[in-house]
């Protein structure tokens, strides 16, 4: 049995110590493998079947009789056996696991689902590219995750037809033209980083499609693929702003020197949803020759224009510049005031609690849960949501002390009402 002394670092000190032992054993018969299912299914304490699953995570198994009992372990009613069990079958890219992984797209446990979906794209096996593209919320997961792009060039002709579909609610005034599979598909595609889709994708650049312009935009440049380059200059002068931006960027990245002054003849243009991605592009790069565009671009109608100019000319200057901020900037500066009140209530509150607890938990650990709570920690903190409204143009003005400074003397205006 594994016991709960081996919880934290010594767990992983046996974890690795065990794991070459059972693929050892597992040569020999199966054994280590075999027992140590066996004791994961009886497992009745929460700790020590965790402990169990991360050693079962940890293994890599060789033989037949090994992986035929991890495919019998994706039957298990047991959620975190199922899906530890396809983590390593997906590790190994178990192309027979594939038809009992496909069945668990459909479990009722969304954790299961994902987890199936992710590990079919580790296989890469063409049987998941139908079932994977029956439901939209597998095709992209978590972090924009996409098993279809991972399986990569076999997937590319069926997301390439989704991606066209146009939805029948499209018809009607004011309804988006594609549903969400569709929309997905063309994302997937944008992921895409095979280079036996490269053909493929070149082809795509000519479509009258929006979406699949801009997703072979994005999975070209991703892979830094020379020949698009002479089509990328073409679609500097698409019909869609997305796509142009999308190009501008590749352009930019690959060749700063020469498409800079395209990116800075742009800050003169009218198009608000162009003008605004350039604008942050700019910013992004640091370009002291556009202070004079953007200084004026402060001055514009448009609220959110004049924050995006007022966030580029910070990061390229590390001045504040003073704007006329909208009704929205300000909500958004008062909702990172009320986020950075609600850290240092909740800190004041856990240190009230270590207090009152202190007898119970001891001198010991009471000196630590305090240390970890100390000015200095809470500070840390603070600083890490104000650089985080920062990063997004939000509260350029202030210092980390000056902000705690005006939410601590606010009472209780700052409070999430």
């Amino acid at each position: 049995m594994v016991k709960r002394k081996f919880s934290g670092i010594l767990i992983l000190g046996l974890v690795f110590a065990l794991a070459g032992g059972i693929d050892t054993q597992a040569q020999q018969g199966g054994k280590s493998l075999n027992v140590l299912i066996g004791e994961l299914k009886g497992s009745k304490d929460k700790e020590e079947k965790s402990e169990y699953l991360e050693l079962l995570r940890e293994t890599t198994p060789k033989t037949a009789k090994e992986i035929q009992l991890l495919m019998d372990l994706l039957d298990d009613e047991d959620v975190e056996n199922k899906c530890v069990a396809m983590e390593v079958l997906g590790k190994i890219r178990e192309k027979k696991a594939v038809p009992k992984i496909i069945k668990n797209l459909k479990h009722k446990d969304d954790k299961v689902k994902a987890i199936a979906a992710m590990m079919l794209g580790e296989i890469g096996d063409e049987r998941a590219i139908e079932p994977l593209l029956e439901n939209p919320d597998l095709m992209i997961l978590e972090f924009g995750q996409s098993p279809l792009a991972k399986i990569g060039a076999p997937a590319l002709p069926k997301l390439i037809k989704l991606a066209k579909e146009k939805s029948l609610l499209g018809l009607l005034p004011k309804q988006p033209e594609k549903d969400r599979r569709s929309k997905n598909a063309a994302y997937a595609i944008g992921k895409m980083r095979d280079r036996n889709a490269i053909p493929t994708l070149m082809t795509l650049l000519h479509e009258e499609d929006n979406d699949l312009r801009l997703a072979a935009v994005q999975a070209l440049a991703a892979m830094d693929v020379k020949e698009a380059y002479p089509d990328f200059e073409r679609m500097l002068k698409d019909k869609d702003n997305v796509v142009r931006i999308a190009t501008l960027y590749a352009l930019v990245k690959a060749n700063k020197e020469k498409y800079l002054p395209t990116a800075m003849e742009l800050l003169d243009k009218e198009d608000k949803g162009v003008l605004w991605s350039v604008v942050e592009l700019i910013g992004n790069l640091k370009e002291k020759g556009a202070i004079p565009k953007l200084e004026k671009l402060l001055e514009h109608k448009d609220g959110s224009m004049r924050h995006q100019a007022a966030r580029a000319l910070w990061k390229i200057t590390g001045k504040v510049y003073k704007y006329k901020k909208d009704s929205t900037i300000e909500s958004e500066d008062f909702s990172f005031k009320q986020n950075i009140k609600n850290i240092i209530k909740r800190d004041k509150v856990t240190l009230e609690f270590f207090e009152k607890d202190r007898q119970k938990l001891g001198e010991e650990q009471y000196n630590r849960l305090k240390k970890q709570h100390s000015k200095e920690h809470l500070k840390g903190k603070i600083d890490r949501e104000l650089k985080r409204a920062q990063e997004r143009g939000y509260l350029l003005e202030y210092s980390l002390d000056e902000l705690i400074k005006e939410i601590e003397s606010s009472g209780d205006k700052y409070d999430y009402k």
